[in-house]
């Protein structure tokens, strides 16, 4: 997992070691991780609230397994700026209870 927040990466760390389950958390940021590791290794990526960049999101596509899904909860995505176009993007859009804000989430999985 990567978690560029100290405190959330913190809180990563103690839920893999307590469930002992299989992973490492990466108290960095992507852009200065994902050089480092296996391409096509990952199962699934999130990303909330961030500005979506082609420089956030190239390189944490092509951490994915080839049939991995990476999860963007923000926007719709509207165009192929982004440099997406070699993906499959479904988005899921609701509107929150309280507000008459719409929410997305955007599927995107590499095209097999």
């Amino acid at each position: 997992m990567i978690e560029r927040t100290g405190k959330k990466a913190k809180f990563l760390e103690t839920i893999v070691n307590k469930f002992d389950l299989k992973g490492t958390v990466h108290n960095k940021d992507l852009g200065e991780i994902a050089s480092h590791l296996d391409q096509n290794s990952y199962d699934f990526g999130l990303m909330k609230y961030v500005r979506m960049e082609k420089k956030v999101l190239r390189p944490a596509l092509q951490l994915l397994k080839p049939n991995g899904k990476y999860l963007y909860y923000s926007r719709m995505i509207t165009d192929d700026k982004y440099g997406i176009n070699h993906f499959r993007v479904a988005e899921h859009c609701f509107y929150l209870d309280d507000t008459e804000q719409v929410r997305t989430v955007n599927v995107i999985s590499k095209l097999v």
